[in-house]
């Protein structure tokens, strides 16, 4: 419960740290409508928490062994949908980051074999 409560609290002292930044930055005028702000704040808010939360959640019910790996390739699929979706350059730094990704993940952390307990 406590790191349940640890991630909440965490991400609302950011969020807000971060939106009272961006909003200072912005000299106090910013161009978005209400709804829009809405969304936003809910995303900066919710995302981080969601993912906490989860990753907390697959810790409890698999063990850290398996959920490392899970977490250490997330790089990975954030690389093949910046290229998908936001037309980033797929250039030789960013296959050959992505295969030293998933090489070091697998030298760290052996697939998925059930260890004696």
């Amino acid at each position: 419960m406590a790191a349940y409560l640890s991630a909440g609290v965490n991400t609302l002292l950011f969020s807000t740290a971060v939106a009272v930044l961006g909003w200072r930055a912005s000299g106090g005028n910013t161009s978005l409508r209400p709804e829009a702000l809405i969304w936003f704040v809910s995303a900066g808010f919710f995302g981080p928490f969601l993912a906490r939360l989860l990753n907390y959640s697959s810790i409890r019910s698999v063990g850290a062994s398996r959920t490392s790996p899970l977490v250490a390739v997330s790089p990975v699929f954030t690389a093949l949908l910046a290229v998908a979706f936001l037309n980033e350059e797929a250039d030789l730094r960013l296959w050959l980051g992505t295969v030293l990704i998933v090489v070091g993940t697998m030298i760290v952390a052996p697939a998925y074999r059930e260890r004696p307990r």
